[in-house]
């Protein structure tokens, strides 16, 4: 089954290799801050940031 880029996301924890890969790639960003976070980084974050791996179901909806 393939899914057209808009229509999927990339989770990821790395705001300029993650998040912009997934917009560069044209899916929708989702960035995971609980085990890691890159606070310092100031590249664009993702419109959708987690802290647990359960926000993401609800998040998918």
């Amino acid at each position: 089954m393939r899914v057209a880029p808009e229509h999927a996301v990339h989770v990821g924890d790395i705001r300029r290799r993650d998040v912009a890969g997934a917009r560069a790639a044209g899916m929708v960003p989702v960035r995971y801050r609980g085990a890691r976070d890159d606070p310092d980084d100031v590249s664009p974050d993702a419109p959708h940031v987690l802290d647990a791996h359960a926000e993401l179901l609800p998040l998918l909806g």
